[in-house]
């Protein structure tokens, strides 16, 4: 979502105990770049980078374009239907399928929307198509600090004996495919009843250029984690550029107590939910930094609705509601999902997937 406000992954990504095991998804951007021709963002570490020479490598066999993808719910099992025989590498709609280590990488696309493919869903499965992991990353907000991601993993594999799906906001490049919101005015009634998660996104003027503080609540305001980037040039770029930042910031991702909140970063270590909804307001401190903006969401329903505060010197100067419509594959995994819950705050039983 671009508000007029207006390159590479962080090495330092930091992981406490606490956190939720780190995984395949979680440890990459979802998706290809929106100019992957011309630019590519490098790997977070020499690992990865690996990895994507051999995938690039693995791409071959039943890898391609499908037009639909089926899921049978009761094995989380993809079946490909409908192949496109001339696809190349230019994006288009539909669902890519690339040969990976472990398995398949599928990428599900939707229709053109302003010159951008969205990302929907991003699929991990083993050799036989059994899902691993599924990933959405969706843009809440961009501009010349890049843009600001609501991420959600959902897990299916055994080896995660039924871990409820992960969820953050984080920045990070705008070149990176991600799922499109639609705008609406209000949140329908009854998803404004499941309130899954609430973040805080502050925009600031700091070296090298900006930094965005984005941290993620659960529903009864507890800080779960914290993600601090840097911006320059128009997009977001490595967190060591922070060196010389005065007063100090230590860029990264951080979990539980993994956290170090200081004073200057304006993240309280609490947000009162309900005070807010009663009463939307500026409820944070102050920021050590001349600040852009800004924003407060209130994830509803698995984040498919979001409401969208913009505060501007303290006065609330936008609210509206992003909508990010469901998909035919994320209906069919629905029992799955609903039964692990949403957000690592929750607990959920291993039902044997």
């Amino acid at each position: 979502m671009n508000l007029g406000l207006a390159r590479r992954p962080n090495p330092r990504l930091q992981r406490t105990p606490s956190a939720s095991p780190p995984s395949p998804l979680s440890r990459q951007p979802l998706g290809r770049t929106d100019n992957q021709q011309s630019r590519h963002l490098p790997a977070p570490s020499a690992m990865c980078l690996l990895v994507s020479v051999v995938l690039l490598a693995c791409r071959v066999g039943p890898g391609g374009w499908y037009r639909s993808v089926s899921i049978d719910s009761t094995t989380a099992t993809l079946v490909m239907h409908d192949r496109i025989q001339s696809s190349g590498n230019q994006l288009r709609e539909g669902f890519r399928d690339d040969l990976a280590l472990s398995g398949h990488q599928i990428a599900e696309y939707g229709a053109e929307t302003g010159g951008r493919y969205p990302l929907r869903n991003s699929f991990l499965t083993d050799r036989q198509y059994r899902l691993i992991e599924r990933g959405k990353n969706e843009e809440l907000l961009r501009g010349e600090f890049g843009s600001v991601y609501a991420k959600s993993t959902y897990f299916y594999d055994s080896r995660y004996r039924g871990q409820a799906t992960g969820f953050e906001v984080n920045s990070y490049s705008k070149l990176v495919s991600s799922d499109l919101p639609t705008l609406t005015a209000t949140v329908p009634a009854e998803s404004a009843a499941q309130l899954v998660a609430v973040s805080l996104v502050r925009i600031v003027r700091a070296h090298p250029g900006v930094a965005v503080f984005a941290a993620t609540y659960s529903p009864d305001g507890q800080l779960q984690s914290l993600s601090v980037d840097a911006a320059r040039g128009g997009d977001w770029v490595v967190a060591n550029e922070f060196v010389g930042s005065n007063p100090p910031i230590n860029g990264g991702r951080f979990y539980g107590a993994g956290i170090h909140l200081r004073p200057w970063y304006g993240i309280p270590s609490s947000f009162p939910v309900e005070d807010y909804i009663t009463a939307p307001a500026v409820r944070w401190p102050s920021i050590g930094y001349p600040e852009q903006f800004a924003a407060v969401h209130l994830h509803y329903e698995s984040n498919s609705w979001v409401r969208q505060d913009i505060y501007v010197d303290g006065n609330q100067t936008v609210s509206r509601s992003l909508h990010f419509p469901s998909t035919s594959s994320g209906r069919a995994l629905a029992a799955i999902d609903s039964h692990r819950g949403f957000g690592r705050w929750t607990r959920a039983a291993w039902d044997g997937y």
